[in-house]
């Protein structure tokens, strides 16, 4: 586990004790990074793509043709982000969506997932006696319950979600805009296969990439979840000195070992 999931959970006890009090922030007046590197930045790639392979025209060329430079500029900037949020809305489900189920949870983290059941069900009502949800939705339920219940944790969360758009939005119209920038100038058929050959290997490697981002996040979920409900983070005087209680980490799978609520 991350010192810096560590730091943040010690930094959230701390703001609980002493009332956590929100104020609006220039960010707040902003995009996301979500919106920002899976919408708008793809956007304007498929738009480049559209005109310099089918139009044969530079996309600058638009923004300095004309008596207005500036309206054009956010006209297609308007254009990109519509254009990103319809293609990316549709392949993100085709791309992403598959990926997760077919990882599913990692073999490495179902004791950790059935420990997490138990913890659940003994917080359970006096007449309930089972916990329904299932495995399956486990990791999912523990992301909600901590962007709930966790400022600092929320924002790890999704900075962690803000890489895997990035990647998974940008991994098609990144290659296919160096490809179509070659076709466009005119650069020999032999410089355009050996750059189809490396942008497929670099697509590739960011493919591979995002299936360990997809696979490390549930288990950094169930972690981080576990020092919420387990308190495995004792914070002293010094808001710098956290202290881990490695009990709570213990890999021995005996019941006398896992301490449960």
């Amino acid at each position: 586990m991350s010192e810096t999931i560590v730091f943040a959970a010690g930094k959230q006890s701390n703001e609980l004790k002493r009332g956590d009090v929100e104020y609006m922030k220039l960010s707040d007046f902003l995009i996301r990074g979500r919106h920002f590197f899976g919408f708008l930045i793809p956007g304007i790639m498929w738009i480049a793509c559209l005109l310099l392979l089918f139009f044969k025209k530079n996309p600058m060329d638009f923004v300095e043709d004309g008596k207005s430079p500036a309206a054009r500029a956010v006209m297609l900037i308007a254009a990109s982000y519509i254009t990103g949020f319809c293609i990316q809305t549709l392949l993100f489900p085709v791309l992403v969506d598959i990926m997760k189920k077919h990882i599913g949870v990692p073999c490495d983290v179902k004791d950790l997932g059935e420990q997490i059941q138990r913890i659940l069900v003994a917080k359970l009502p006096e007449n309930e006696i089972r916990w329904t949800v299932p495995l399956a939705d486990l990791p999912i339920f523990c992301k909600f319950y901590i962007l709930e219940h966790s400022k600092e944790l929320k924002n790890i969360l999704l900075e962690k979600e803000d890489d895997i758009n990035f990647i998974a939005a940008n991994i098609l119209p990144g290659p296919l805009l160096i490809i179509s920038w070659f076709i466009f100038k005119g650069y020999p058929w032999w410089i355009i296969v050996i750059s189809i050959i490396c942008l497929f290997v670099i697509a590739a490697l960011l493919f591979r990439r995002l299936v360990f981002y997809l696979r490390s996040e549930k288990v950094e979920w169930y972690e981080i979840f576990l020092l919420l409900q387990l308190g495995g983070v004792k914070v002293e005087n010094s808001k710098d000195k956290i202290i881990v209680n490695p009990e709570y980490f213990n890999t021995d799978s005996s019941e006398k070992n896992r301490p449960i609520l």
